[in-house]
Parts: C-alpha cells; structure tokens; sequence
C-alpha cells in the first residue's frame, strides 16, 4: 500500500447541503455505506458525491488522482518536541502488548475495531514506525502545507490548521515486526 495517498474535498450536491468534506482515497473508492459509516454518509451513493478542485471544477469521484488537495503521507501521531520521548516510549511499549503480533486471543489489540471501524487506530494498520523529528510541512510536503494554509486565509472564523508547530513522530505503516 502507498503511504502517500490523495487527499480530496467532497461535496454532496444532490442532497441540498453544501458542507465540503475532506475523505482520503480509501473511502471514494468504498463508495458505499455499511453500519462502519460516519453518521453523513448513512444512504449517501457514489452519484451523490462530486469533488470540488483546486481549480474551481468539479470532478466525479472516480477521477480523485487529477483533482485531489495533495498526496500526503501515512497519517501519524502528533505530539509537541517537549513530550516526543514519553509518547514515542508508550506507544512502542503499548505495541509490544496489543499490536498485531500478540498471540492470540489477545484482551485488546490497538489495530482492531470490534464494534467500530478505525477506534484507535486505522484498522488497516500493520504497526507503528518512528520517524524523523521534522515539522508538520516538512512531513506533510509542500502542496499540502500550501493548501492547509489557504485555508486558513479563507476567514477568523477558521480554526487554524497545524498551529503551534507540532512534530511528527510515528506513523501508521503496512509493516510486520
């Protein structure tokens, strides 16, 4: 699996609303409910959704990979420099006793959801890996940081997005230890 996928806002026209969502490439593709489904998209058809781009245009879903915010790498834990060491401790500690290679019959384990889809963690995750020490726009990459800041010009009543410079310091990865 990429650890860079794209990101893209989605719009559902059809249903008179005109809140923009952002939903990474997995779920597009989805393009279908089940009871895992956030509670906006409960009925929502692949039909009802549109992307709106960079551009100005509009796309359909399918076409996600010319009209997307930016490609973006693995989601990651996020923390300020002055906590790193304790997070980056805990979760290795706490990976050790709940990740996917536990045994079986494990009393939890922090990349399964029982009742929900994506609890802790994605469901899809394989194990968590350290990363360099970087800022959010150097682990985000240029395009991205870009389009997060144009947001943030959109208006004061946007909360502001990466704030405060927090680092990077794991991420999800499709990995076996």
């Amino acid at each position: 699996m990429d650890p860079f996928v794209p990101h893209a806002t989605v719009r559902r026209p059809r249903r008179g609303n005109s809140d923009a969502q952002k939903r990474s490439s997995k779920h597009r593709k989805r393009g279908s409910t089940n009871e895992k489904s956030p509670a906006w998209a409960k009925g929502v058809k692949k039909d009802d959704l549109e992307l709106l781009c960079p551009d100005g245009s509009r796309k359909p879903i399918t076409e996600y990979e010319s009209c997307n915010l930016a490609v973006v790498p693995a989601h990651a834990v996020v923390t300020t420099p002055n906590r790193k060491d304790i997070v980056v401790r805990v979760l290795k500690k706490q990976q050790e006793q709940f990740g996917r290679n536990v045994g079986l019959n494990p009393p939890f384990q922090m990349f399964v959801s029982e009742e929900r889809k994506d609890q802790l963690f994605k469901d899809s995750t394989q194990c968590l890996t350290e990363v360099k020490e970087n800022t959010m726009n150097e682990y985000l990459g240029k395009p991205y940081s870009d389009a997060i800041e144009n947001l943030n010009k959109c208006g004061k009543s946007v909360t502001r997005v990466g704030s405060k410079s927090p680092r990077f310091h794991l991420r999800q990865n499709s990995c076996t230890l």
